[in-house]
């Protein structure tokens, strides 16, 4: 115990005594009795942080070179003399409530089994057999058709003319395309030959699994007639062979393009005299009937005329106006004729999906939902629309008034939405976790960051096996992602798959009292921002002797400005096209900074990390003490944030294991994975929006709140002017939910508001 405090921990030029040793000599007789005078002299506070000492102790062992298995056994004498003088009451004890990943994961089971969860499915919906046509099994003209069509609907710089707003989001356009591709695909099937694919994927997935169950066990071996007669009307087709118009037809009713409608018409007119007079008489009586315009049968009279008076340049030009009235009839026939074909094609093939997933018309039965069907129309009209964005004239009539495929797709889908439905029966296990419930998980996550499984006691150690460096990143990502839904925002997940720093997560320095916003210097080289982490703060300084002195101690009462983390979303990027912004509360940034850049931890949760799996060191502690929470590299000793294990190829913050960005799918999966694994539960990123919402309305929130709280969701129709000018205006409208948010969960696990809430900016300025 001497040996700890005297000669491991008193060298510490924190504490100011000028007190040395030697790296590799023993202490005197002297030595020992000046440093237990020194030690006297200590102030008893400086030793109330457990971590804070252990830290000091650690790098005292850096500087004389000591060997980790040396380190091990005086480190653990000086905590367990710490902790007794805490038991004692000598020290301020530490908190008892703290929001700390720890040493060993508390338990052996980290989830619950409750198996597959696809084997829970949420309705009785069964999965059809793949018709969904491929891009590459198209013709080489139509893949660059559907080039150009990605480039209509995406490239923000599209060169060519554009009828529409502008460009869509990637997730938008691959739900279109998908749609699209799905209806191509039902003109390449045989449906009579898809309705036995439909019986003998039924029979087989029942002689994998004898409780499997399908009305398709039981149809007929031989298809409807309907079905046979829908064959006929759409025979198979050659993927290579599909064209444009094969899902919408093209009619060109514009009148500069009339000529391809012209019928030349030789047929023999009666050629019996009419006299002037007879003429003048019909033309009087039509116009006295106040007619539009002349009939057909008039002008044809009035031509004869003009040629019994050998009017031939009269003739030829009356002939045209005849021969384009002609053409324009015969387009509009054409324009409605393709409306029907689209519309009979379009509910053919819902009265044949419909079929698939329920055959015998079951009032229990699957139904497709209407907002499914409504996909296909919108896949319709946007494929409609850029087959006609040089047809239509957007000057006269905006929004494709003027295309009659497309008014009649607005009608059908308006038809749709306003069709009565009735829900599918829903599994008890799909329903949204409560707001407790998320609470108390995220204390299970937090756990199962630790670096160290549970120790087994009949190894008789204290501390348990280090894990894997990716499974440790692994869990601090999911820890993150609920953690933003649950004590951050319950936003949208598009806001957590897009999360990026510099973008939409940025480092502010806030004064209320002048109404202004600072944005911390950005370097774009490193693209990281220029700041220091204060891991007692928990907060980000420009100073780095804001965050450590000359010492190398942390400093608990910085002086400079600090700068927090705050969530930024312009226009573009709510569905209520406003600006929106809200603060991340600090009990949030130990992580976040493990997880982006990593951060120095001497506790003795971080010790002798990472693990020796996979390097040629096999002895029990590591040469090399690294005290890094995040990834290290052990070869080239190279450190950083956890995220740079997965070596994503983006600059989002958070990435899939494959190093790409996550898509809707994937973070949805990811989710679900997660609530299912701990709550047994079937739900989505999304229901935690409703959870927050019910659980805050029997808490009683005020009116202010509830409409702070519509606001941080980015939910409301009616909010304020945007306020991209002023940042702390858009964060005024978030404050108050921040506030609930951050401060219903710290007192639900009993913790600090000041260690782990959001920021107080009244301490700067005062200070």
């Amino acid at each position: 115990m001497k040996t700890a405090i005297v000669r491991y921990l008193l060298p510490h030029p924190g504490f100011k005594l000028n007190f040395n040793v030697a790296a590799d000599q023993r202490l005197t007789r002297q030595q020992a009795a000046r440093g237990l005078e020194l030690a006297s002299t200590i102030n008893v506070e400086e030793l109330s942080d457990l971590d804070r000492v252990l830290s000091w102790q650690e790098k005292v062992f850096i500087t004389l070179d000591v060997k980790p298995n040396v380190r091990g056994v005086y480190k653990s004498h000086l905590k367990h003399f710490l902790t007794w003088c805490q038991d004692q009451g000598f020290l301020r004890p530490q908190r008892e409530e703290e929001w700390a990943i720890p040493v060993c994961y508390p338990s052996f089971k980290r989830t619950q089994s409750y198996g597959n969860k696809t084997a829970h499915p949420i309705t009785n919906r069964r999965v059809l057999v793949p018709y969904r046509l491929k891009l590459e099994q198209l013709s080489e003209c139509m893949q660059q058709q559907f080039r150009e069509f990605e480039s209509f609907w995406m490239d923000p710089h599209y060169s060519d003319y554009r009828p529409i707003s502008g460009a869509v989001e990637e997730m938008t356009y691959e739900i279109c395309l998908r749609f699209i591709l799905q209806l191509l695909g039902w003109l390449v099937l045989d449906k009579v030959d898809y309705y036995h694919q439909m019986r003998q994927h039924a029979h087989s997935m029942q002689g994998r699994n004898p409780r499997y169950e399908s009305d398709w066990l039981s149809v007929d071996p031989r298809p409807p007639v309907w079905i046979e007669e829908l064959n006929k009307k759409y025979p198979p087709k050659n993927p290579d062979q599909i064209i444009l118009e094969d899902l919408i037809p093209i009619i060109d009713i514009r009148s500069s393009n009339l000529d391809a409608w012209i019928v030349d018409d030789t047929s023999q007119q009666d050629s019996s005299d009419i006299s002037n007079q007879e003429l003048l008489d019909e033309i009087q009586a039509e116009l006295s009937a106040k007619n539009v315009s002349l009939s057909f049968s008039l002008v044809a009279k009035l031509g004869q005329a003009l040629q019994q008076n050998q009017k031939f340049e009269e003739i030829k030009a009356l002939r045209s106006i005849v021969q384009r009235e002609q053409a324009g009839e015969r387009a509009k026939l054409a324009a409605q004729e393709a409306v029907q074909l689209v519309r009979s094609f379009l509910n053919n093939y819902i009265k044949w999906l419909k079929y698939q997933h329920n055959p015998f018309h079951k009032a229990d039965g699957y139904r497709i939902s209407s907002n499914y069907i409504l996909k296909f129309y919108h896949g319709s009209m946007n494929w409609a629309k850029f087959l006609y964005r040089n047809i239509t004239d957007s000057t006269m009539y905006p929004d494709y008034r003027d295309i009659a495929v497309i008014m009649e797709l607005r009608k059908m889908r308006s038809e749709e939405e306003n069709a009565p439905s009735q829900p599918n029966n829903i599994n008890p296990v799909k329903r949204n976790p409560t707001w407790q419930e998320l609470g108390r998980l995220l204390k299970k996550l937090l756990e199962s960051c630790s670096p160290r499984l549970k120790v087994d006691e009949k190894w008789r150690i204290k501390l348990g096996r280090l894990r894997s460096q990716g499974a440790v990143a692994q869990d601090f990502q999911r820890y993150l992602i609920l953690m933003f839904f649950r004590t951050i925002a319950p936003d949208r997940q598009h806001v957590v798959r897009e999360l990026r720093v510099h973008d939409t997560l940025r480092l502010y320095h806030l004064n209320w009292e002048i109404n202004q916003h600072e944005e911390a210097p950005w370097d774009s080289k490193s693209k990281r921002y220029k700041v220091y982490y204060n891991t007692y703060t928990k907060l980000y300084y420009l100073d780095p002797a804001d965050a450590k002195d000359e010492t190398g101690n942390v400093l608990h009462h910085p002086i400079g400005k600090p700068f927090e983390w705050v969530v930024n979303l312009d226009p573009t990027q709510t569905k209520t096209d406003r600006e929106s912004s809200y603060r991340i509360p600090k009990i949030y940034n130990p992580e976040l900074q493990a997880w982006l850049y990593g951060r120095e931890d001497y506790s003795e949760t971080w010790h002798n990390w990472p693990s020796r799996s996979g390097t040629k060191q096999k002895s029990r502690y590591r040469l090399e003490q690294f005290n890094w929470c995040g990834f290290v590299v052990p070869e080239t000793k190279q450190v950083s944030g956890f995220r740079d294990i997965f070596q994503p190829n983006h600059d989002y913050v958070f990435t899939q294991t494959d190093g790409n960005p996550f898509s809707g799918k994937s973070l949805r999966e990811l989710y679900e994975n997660i609530i299912w694994s701990q709550l047994r539960i079937r739900a989505n990123p999304h229901g935690v929006r409703s959870s927050a919402t019910d659980y805050f309305e029997r808490q009683g929130m005020t009116d202010a709140e509830s409409k702070s709280l519509a606001t941080l969701k980015n939910h409301s129709p009616e909010m304020q002017d945007s306020a991209a000018y002023n940042k702390l205006k858009a964060l005024e409208k978030t404050a108050l939910a921040s506030q609930m948010i951050t401060e219903d969960f710290l007192r639900e696990f009993g913790l600090n508001p000041n260690e782990y809430g959001l920021h107080d900016l009244d301490s700067d300025v005062m200070k």
